[in-house]
C-alpha cells in the first residue's frame, strides 16, 4: 500500500529541495545570539560606551517600520529605514562608565501613576555629531553590511561550488 504524497511534498522531493530542512536552519539562524554592538562616546567630557543589543532580523524589522527614509534618500547606504531616527530610538540601549552599567529607564510620573521613561533618545540628542555618526555606522553595519557580506559570501560559494 503507498502512502499518498501532499503537493508540496511531492514539488520537494522532485526539484530536490527539502524544504522542512531550510526552515529548520534558517530558524536556528534566527535564533543565534549576537553580542551587542559597543561604541565609545564622548558625554559631559567623559569617555563612555554605549552598548547596544543586536535585535533578530524579525525584531528590526519590526522596529524599522515606522522609520522610512526619505524618498530622495531611498537607496541611500542600502538602507529600507532611516538611519539616524533608527539609532536615536533604538530599544534596549545601556549607557556603560567602566564598571557600571544603565539601561538609562528612569521612573517618572506622579505619586499615584508612576511610569517608566527610557532616556536613551535625550542621551543620543546630547552626543557629538561624530559620535552620532559612529553610532549610526555600528547600525548600518550590523543590520545592512553584515546582511550584504553573508549574501557576497553565499554567492561565492555557490559560485565555487559550481565550477
Amino acid at each position: 500500500m503507498t502512502k499518498n504524497k501532499t503537493t508540496t511534498e511531492a514539488k520537494t522531493e522532485k526539484k530536490g529541495i527539502d524544504l522542512n530542512e531550510l526552515l529548520r536552519l534558517a530558524d536556528e539562524e534566527r535564533k543565534m545570539k549576537h553580542p551587542p554592538v559597543d561604541v565609545e562616546v564622548l558625554l559631559s567630557g567623559r569617555i563612555m560606551t554605549v552598548r547596544m543589543p543586536h535585535l533578530s532580523a524579525n525584531e528590526f524589522d519590526e522596529f524599522t517600520l515606522p522609520y522610512c527614509p526619505h524618498p530622495a534618500y531611498r537607496d541611500q547606504l542600502g538602507c529600507w529605514f532611516e538611519l539616524e531616527n533608527v539609532t536615536r530610538n533604538h530599544p534596549g540601549v545601556v549607557l556603560v562608565d567602566g564598571d557600571v552599567e544603565d539601561d538609562l529607564y528612569v521612573i517618572g510620573g506622579t505619586r499615584r501613576e508612576k511610569e517608566a521613561v527610557y532616556r536613551w533618545g535625550e542621551i543620543y540628542d546630547s552626543l557629538r555629531h561624530e559620535d552620532k555618526q559612529n553610532l549610526q555606522a555600528a547600525v548600518w553595519g550590523v543590520y545592512v553590511h553584515e546582511a550584504q557580506k553573508k549574501m557576497a559570501a553565499a554567492k561565492a560559494a555557490a559560485a565555487k561550488a559550481a565550477k
